[in-house]
């Protein structure tokens, strides 16, 4: 046995020397390892795809096979269209309106109804109708005495507005039909209304031209009648001012009535406005026609639309 010992080691030791130069110039030739795949921040689905394609990467390469190329992503569905613009009031584009009731020393009870269209923002056309039923005018009876006569009078006006700010200017011109003598009588032009409407002052001034003489020379006398009244406001709900009328008969040549007095302005609920003239007549000759009385005036409900 201690014979053999050493030839055995003898033999192991030079198998040992020739595999290791064996083993050195494989370990030079050896493939060098392929690099772990890259983290992919995708689906579990695509994940798994690239491992799979790992695994059958064929030995000896440097880079792993590119993956399958995967199922496309579903296309993402279009935005919603935007939801359309909120509807328009259908009363955005009326004209603005109103309704007015007059009682009055003048004709009694008198209806009114105008609108105004606008053009831009200074100018617009402004109309209106007028209704008098007790609408006053001097006639002849049949001995051919001067008596005073109530007709059915129905009226329409038109002409431009101008808007500068605070002013208003609206000069119109009308025609008038008495329906009960089924004919037209007048014409009442030219007409001019002012309005002047600041923070706490408010003025507004009317001016009439009633002409008979238009459709008849022996109708009632032509004239002249201008209304104008100046307002505080005390309270969002308050007016108070004075307030003078004047008529002026262009053919005799004088003045038929010139009162004097107070305006009160009310609102009075949505849109709504209640006037109160009470006057004094300054001329003495209409106060004698009148039986001495002196007291004028008139009650104005407006409704703005």
């Amino acid at each position: 046995m201690r014979t053999t010992q050493p030839l055995f080691f003898s033999m192991a030791a030079g198998v040992v020397a020739l595999a290791l130069p064996t083993l050195a110039v494989a370990q030079d030739v050896a493939p060098t390892p392929a690099p772990p795949p890259e983290p992919v921040a995708a689906s579990a689905e695509v994940g798994g795809s690239a491992e799979m394609a790992a695994d059958t990467a064929p030995q000896g390469t440097s880079e792993p096979m590119a993956p399958p190329m995967s199922e496309p992503p579903p296309m993402m569905p279009p935005p919603p269209p935007p939801p359309p613009p909120p509807a328009e009031d259908e009363g955005s584009d009326a004209p603005a309106s109103y309704f007015r009731i007059d009682h009055d020393y003048l004709a009694g009870l008198q209806l009114w109804a105008g609108a105004t269209y606008g053009i831009n923002d200074t100018v617009a056309l402004a109309t209106d109708v007028f209704i008098g039923e007790n609408w006053p005018g001097v006639g002849m009876d049949a001995d051919g005495n001067p008596t005073l006569v109530n007709g059915w009078w129905g009226e329409f006006d038109m002409g431009p507005s101008f808007t500068l700010g605070p002013l208003s200017i609206a000069p119109e011109v009308g025609i008038a039909f008495d329906w009960a003598a089924k004919k037209a009588v007048a014409i009442n032009g030219p007409q001019l209304y002012t309005i002047l409407s600041l923070d706490k002052i408010y003025f507004e001034s009317w001016v009439w031209t009633v002409l008979y003489s238009a459709f008849d020379k022996s109708g009632p006398n032509d004239y002249i009648h201008t209304r104008n009244w100046l307002l505080y406001q005390v309270t969002d709900l308050i007016g108070i001012g004075p307030q003078l009328e004047y008529t002026y008969d262009l053919e005799d040549k004088v003045t038929t009535g010139f009162p004097v007095g107070g305006h009160v302005e009310l609102g009075y609920g949505t849109g709504n406005s209640l006037g109160l003239f009470l006057g004094y007549e300054t001329k003495k000759a209409v106060r004698q026609a009148a039986g001495d009385a002196g007291a004028e005036g008139r009650i104005t409900f407006v409704h703005n639309f």
